[in-house]
This record gives C-alpha cells, structure tokens and sequence, in this order.
C-alpha cells in the first residue's frame, strides 16, 4: 500500500518529513479559516467551505475491478476485511469465508496464488481474522483475535511465523501499522470496570515483532453506542465514538464523532487542534424508524422472537455523529468520511444494515497535511474504503445483487 505513517524516526529522518510536512503550512490561496496558537497547540478553524474550485476539485476514477458472481472461485468474494497493495503492485485480498483466505492477484488483476487456509496451524486462519498490515519489505502481517496472534506472510502469500498477542480480556478494535513497521492498534477494556466502577479508557498502542512489550501512545475514552449497564447490554446510537488514524511523518490523528475537532499527537503530546464549521442535523424520527427497522431485521435472522428485546435495549442520541471515519495518506492528506443520514437509506440498506459498518457516506472530506479544509470528494456508489495511498484507493465494491468485488481507484489531482 505504502503507508507512510512514522510515529518515530532518526533526526536525518525527522528533518526530511519536516521539509515535507513544512511545506503545507502556508495555507491554499482562497482560505477563509483561521490559525492560531494556544498554549503551544496550534488550532486550525476551516469554515463550511473549502478550496476546491469546480477545476481545481479532485475528482475519482476507477482502475481496476476484480470479481465475479459466477466463475472460477478464486474470484468470488464472500467477506473482505482486508486489502493491500505492494510495491510490485500486487493485490493482497483477505476474505475471511474463504477456505483459503489471502489471495493475490497481479496489478492487472489476475489470480497468482492463495494461501492461510482455514484452522487453528501454523499459517492457517480464523474467521475472525483481519485486516492486513504491509510492513517493512512488503511482509504481511494479519491478526487474529481468536488465535491469540499475529500471521506474517511474504509478499507472494508465504506463510513465514506467527507472534503470540495475548491482550488478556482487552479487544483489539482497529489496526494499523506505521512506515517504520510498528503495528499500532486499539484495545477496548469497557467490560473491565476500574476501581470505583467506571470504565478503563481506550488504549492506543505500538507493537513490534522484535519488543516484547507494548508502548502505550494515547489513553482516551472508550466509545459509547454499546455498554453494559447493571450487566444489561444498551445500544444508543449516534453516541460519541473515537476515530483515529496513523499519520504521516510523526503522529496519530485522534477525534471523538461528537464535534468536528480533530486532533494530532506526536508522542503523545497534543501538537496540533483541525475543526470545521458543520453542524451536524438532529435526529429525525424517520432515522429513528429506519435504523430500528434495519436493526431488528437482523437480529430476528439470528434469534427469532427477538424483537421486543432489541427495541427494550436501544436508544437514540439527539444529534447525528459529525463523521464515521479518518483515513491518511503517506503525502499527509487527512480524509474524514462523512454521515450518510439514514433517514436518506433505501429499503435495499435497511434490510442489509450492519451496526459495525456504521453510517459512513460516500462524501469524505479532505484536508492538506495542516489540517486546511480542501474540499470533498465522492467515492463510487457502494464503495467501501480500506486502504489509501496518495493517488490511489482500494476496497470494496457490491453489485446491485450484494455481491463483493476488490475496486482500485485513481484520485485525480487537477
């Protein structure tokens, strides 16, 4: 993929990504917003609008679409969860209800090879695993949370040894890994209450193969559409949750969904506050009803009579979240998706809603490497991110039957 997400580097290192991320300091001609210094945190206020001019605006055009709903398995999907592309240009797919789950294909999208069967050996892969990490020399590295441990394949899908990640009653929820190798990923304690009964905070944390031990980057506080109060779990949707990612040169861009204020660490000292002015909509009674709909629509398929119970546990916040997601790219670009109302959702997505995808949109968001509002950018319809680099970005697109397919797209920089 080539991530270039660096949380530390040596001094030759950090001066170049200086130059680099120096550079866009000075904000776009036609920037409204406002910058400021707080207490040695600088604070950048974009308003409503961006940059981008019907010609300067960046726009989307696909390149590449492997799949298919009949054929030779190798290209039928069932459950991507992981992406990459390497250095060569191969395409590294991780479908977690295949036999065998990682497979690749070349840049022009043809079948090369598959490896990580299903089991419990050397190699081998859960259901639960996912998603894919490319570090240092193009090695693959794919956890998995029922396995208790962390896969590394080469390039070509060799399986070469596994790594023991005991996180104890801790989940983790999100991974990353930065241009220097470390695997940085996010664990959830929520089920562990502290010592006067409140919840322990999030934890982001580094991990290298080579270090026994974890470094803890950021503590903040865990999300809150799901909790267990008295022992009964409540789901209050449209509640606060945090989003992060790795970013490039030297740092993590951290947020909660409740306001439009980003914030970037650099070893764990806050450097750097990004907000923009876009309130978000309240809740309609409408987005209410479909969320519901799609809600018990699921459960009902995997516990019938179930319905009562889930409208008991779930709960509605007032106000819709301000974004779903952040993503990064190795020139430093910040992508923050945004909320697709479900109050907007055809029947098609209420019947398929799925409470871990969440409410992202098409419309993400982007701003250069100090945080200036540039201006949106569409993705394709039914397009699902999860990898970017700087021009190019790869996921997951479903056909009008639901069906998966790996897309890779092209950012056109006018």
């Amino acid at each position: 993929m080539g991530h270039c997400n660096v949380l530390t580097a040596s001094a030759t290192v950090a001066s170049l990504l200086c130059t680099v991320a120096c550079a866009g300091e000075q904000p776009p001609a036609d920037w409204q917003g406002t910058t400021r210094d707080s207490a040695g945190v600088t604070i950048v206020e974009n308003p409503a609008e961006g940059v981008w001019t019907e010609a300067s605006a960046w726009t989307i055009e696909e390149l590449l679409r492997i799949g298919a709903v009949e054929g030779p398995p190798e290209y039928q999907f069932g459950s991507i969860v992981g992406m990459e592309l390497t250095a060569a240009g191969h395409i590294l797919v991780l479908d977690t209800q295949a036999e065998t789950k990682i497979r690749v294909f070349g840049a022009d999208g043809i079948f090369l090879g598959a490896s990580g069967g299903t089991g419990a050996g050397p190699g081998e892969l859960s259901s639960s695993a996912g998603p894919l990490l490319l570090g240092r020399g193009d090695t693959l590295y794919v956890p998995d949370a029922r396995r208790q441990r962390v896969s590394l394949y080469g390039p070509d899908g060799t399986f070469l040894r596994s790594i023991p990640t005991e996180f104890g009653a801790a989940a983790a929820l999100k991974w990353d890994m930065t241009a220097q190798g470390e695997v940085v990923f996010q664990l959830n304690r929520t089920a562990m209450p502290g010592d006067e009964g409140d919840p322990i905070p999030d934890v982001i944390a580094a991990w290298d193969e080579g270090d026994a031990g974890l470094d803890t980057l950021l503590h903040f506080p865990a999300g809150e559409t799901f909790t267990f109060q008295g022992g009964r779990a409540e789901l209050e949707f449209f509640a606060p949750e945090p989003w992060w990612t790795v970013a490039a040169g030297d740092g993590i861009w951290l947020a909660a969904s409740d306001a439009f204020r980003i914030s970037r660490y650099s070893s764990g000292r806050l450097e750097r506050i990004v907000t923009r002015e876009a309130p978000p909509p309240s809740v309609t009674p409408q987005d209410r009803e479909n969320v519901l709909d799609g809600l018990v629509r699921l459960f009902s398929r995997i516990m019938p009579g179930s319905e009562g119970q889930i409208r008991d546990m779930t709960s509605f916040r007032q106000v819709l979240p301000y974004f779903q997601r952040l993503a990064s790219t190795p020139d430093g670009s910040l992508w923050v998706q945004r909320i697709e109302p479900p109050r907007d959702w055809t029947e098609d997505q209420i019947a398929t809603f799925d409470p871990d995808a969440g409410f992202g949109g098409r419309t993400w968001d982007v701003f250069d490497p100090s945080g200036h509002y540039l201006g949106p950018v569409e993705m394709p319809d039914r397009f699902n991110p999860l990898f970017f680099d700087d021009y190019r970005i790869g996921g997951v697109w479903r056909d009008e039957l639901d069906v998966q397919h790996v897309m890779i797209i092209r950012v056109v920089q006018p």
